[in-house]
């Protein structure tokens, strides 16, 4: 989520640097979860979750998931 960013066709033609990034973070990971097809999760498991952004988010969305975070060194659940 902090490295990855889903940019649109404009922002790529204008230059993705000039892109608002955490946009493109949240887009990113809205789009990961669109690619899932999943509709009305009850468990999420973030694989990778750093400090949890994609966890919250999805945590969030879906409050009545179990969402778990795992991480190197972290282990957070919401």
């Amino acid at each position: 989520h902090i490295h990855l960013g889903y940019y649109t066709e404009e922002e790529r033609a204008a230059g993705w640097w000039k892109a608002d990034f955490k946009a493109a973070k949240l887009r990113f990971t809205q789009e990961m979860f669109k690619f899932s097809g999943s509709q009305a999760p009850k468990r999420i498991l973030d694989v990778g979750c750093g400090f949890g952004g994609s966890s919250r988010w999805l945590a969030a969305q879906f409050p009545e998931a179990e969402v778990v975070g795992e991480g190197l060194g972290v282990r957070r659940r919401d």
